[in-house]
């Protein structure tokens, strides 16, 4: 299928946005080819990996616990959590394994 050819392609675009730091463009461009290859589950991974280095990035890096998290900041927390764990939940249901090391 052409469409899923061209979704392993452009996947090389979000790889440089995550290595770029630019993780929100990198979920963005992953959103596009998963609108059109909803089952690509290297697609799925580069998200969830793209939202764990934003959370890494906005949270995880600045605030020791949960409590320290602004209210006001608790909302997005839980968008890139909830993100996170959805698009690996569904690229674990199409086969994907990650890597041992």
């Amino acid at each position: 299928n052409s469409v899923e050819s061209l979704a392993v392609i452009a996947i090389v675009v979000v790889e440089d946005l995550i290595r770029d730091g630019r993780y929100n463009e990198a979920m963005a461009v992953s959103d596009v080819i998963l609108k059109r290859y909803p089952d690509y589950a290297y697609g799925l991974v580069k998200k969830g990996t793209a939202a764990y280095y934003a959370l890494k990035a906005e949270f995880y890096d600045l605030y020791p616990t949960i409590e320290d998290v602004p209210t006001g900041r608790l909302g997005r927390l839980n968008l890139l959590q909830t993100l996170n764990s959805r698009v690996f939940e569904k690229a674990d249901s199409l086969g994907w394994l990650p890597l041992k090391q």
